[in-house]
This record gives C-alpha cells, structure tokens and sequence, in this order.
C-alpha cells in the first residue's frame, strides 16, 4: 500500500483534529506500540503581554496556548466541562477583539497545582474568524520569537 503524504486543504467546519490523519507506526519496545504523530497546525503560547481569554457559558478562563484549530486554556476543576462536550458559542477575548466560534472538548488533563488545562477543538467558524485567528497567531509568533 502506498503511504500518501498528500497535505488537505482546511476548510471552514471541517472537524479534523490538528493531527495528522494516519500516525506513522514505529517499532514495539517492551510490548508496547510507539507512534509518530506530526501536527498540521503551529500552536503558539501566548504572549503574557497580551493576555487573551475564552468567555463560555458566561464564565471567563485564561489562554495558555492557541492554533489554528484549536484553543488550550486553564479551568480549576476537571467536571466544568467533559470531553466530547460542543462549546457552542465559544468567545476568544484578545484585547478589545473578540471572535466567536463553536468548539468540541478533546480532553481535560492535570495542569498546574489546583488548574487543568482544558483542550478544545475548533469545529465551526466563519471565514472572518478564522482569518483574525490566524492574524492574531502570526503576530503572536512574531512578537514571542523574533530576533531581539
């Protein structure tokens, strides 16, 4: 069979994660099965300069890390959400910007002392959102690792 390296061309609403489709696999070590997974999207931190927050149910979290694709963002306690749960709307707060989009939750993981950082994915948004997302991203990354 014939590995296709083809990149897909993202659509607005499609619902593929930021992972590439098929992980490559590699050798078993001690019975287990390692895999190699590459990301299709750059995920920046962000800039604490610049803070930026999500609004969801009329409760505000802080941004740790966004993409293209997706949004990982601090909650104080793992049951405020579930995974597979659609955050519908989700408003990201930058500044005195503010886009608005429909999200599913990927997961929930242990963070910080008494924080989880809480991974969604972006299923749904409109062209002009996804364009100040990824406005907001370039100029994220060029403030975070320009040469100074």
């Amino acid at each position: 069979m014939a590995d296709n390296k083809e990149k897909k061309e993202r659509k607005p609403g499609d619902t593929d994660s930021g992972f590439a489709k098929s992980p490559e696999k590699k050798n078993k070590e001690n019975g287990l099965e390692f895999l190699i997974v590459t990301r299709e999207t750059y995920r920046t931190p962000e800039d604490l300069s610049r803070p930026v927050r999500v609004r969801i149910k009329n409760q505000r979290f802080p941004v740790l890390n966004m993409s293209r694709r997706g949004i990982g963002f601090l909650v104080p306690e793992p049951g405020i959400f579930e995974p597979g749960e659609i955050l519908d709307p989700v408003t990201v707060v930058c500044g005195k910007e503010r886009i608005v989009l429909k999200a599913r939750v990927v997961h929930i993981t242990p963070c910080e002392a008494e924080a989880y950082l809480c991974g969604i994915e972006v299923l749904q948004s409109n062209r002009r959102s996804l364009d100040r997302i990824e406005a907001y991203l370039e100029s994220n990354r060029r403030t975070l690792f320009s040469k100074q």
